[in-house]
């Protein structure tokens, strides 16, 4: 089942059980509003297909899937994963925190307070 197709479902399922309340549901209109937004996005087509065959990985690129057998397939899109970006009170917060790390030096190493950077992020995108 795509994505798309379990939308739809719970869309469906939503909206059947919705029909048993008069006014709408405080918890449920806004997944109902989400997953219909959602759905009004134009569906992105894959640029290639990463493909595992036998013990070799090969990538197709275009539309076009290999015609020979193969163990799996995995779409490849042109559009990365959008990022979250620290906010200035985060940056804020990691900067006291870093110079009392220091144990009352004067300086705070520029290396450890990018290091502090990179965790916060990986911790805020995963």
């Amino acid at each position: 089942m795509t994505e798309r197709e379990a939308l739809k479902l719970a869309l469906e399922a939503l909206e059947l059980h919705l029909t048993h309340h008069e006014h709408g549901c405080v918890y449920l209109d806004p997944a109902v509003t989400a997953i219909k937004e959602a759905l009004a996005q134009p569906e992105q087509e894959p640029v290639a297909w990463a493909t595992m065959l036998g013990s070799y990985a090969h990538v197709s690129w275009g539309k076009d899937r290999p015609d020979y057998p193969i163990r799996y397939e995995v779409p490849l899109y042109t559009t990365p994963p959008q990022r979250k970006p620290l906010t200035d009170e985060e940056i804020s917060r990691l900067w006291s925190q870093s110079l009392a790390d220091t144990e009352g030096e004067t300086y705070l190493p520029l290396n450890e307070f990018a290091r502090a950077i990179e965790a916060k992020l990986r911790s805020k995108n995963t």
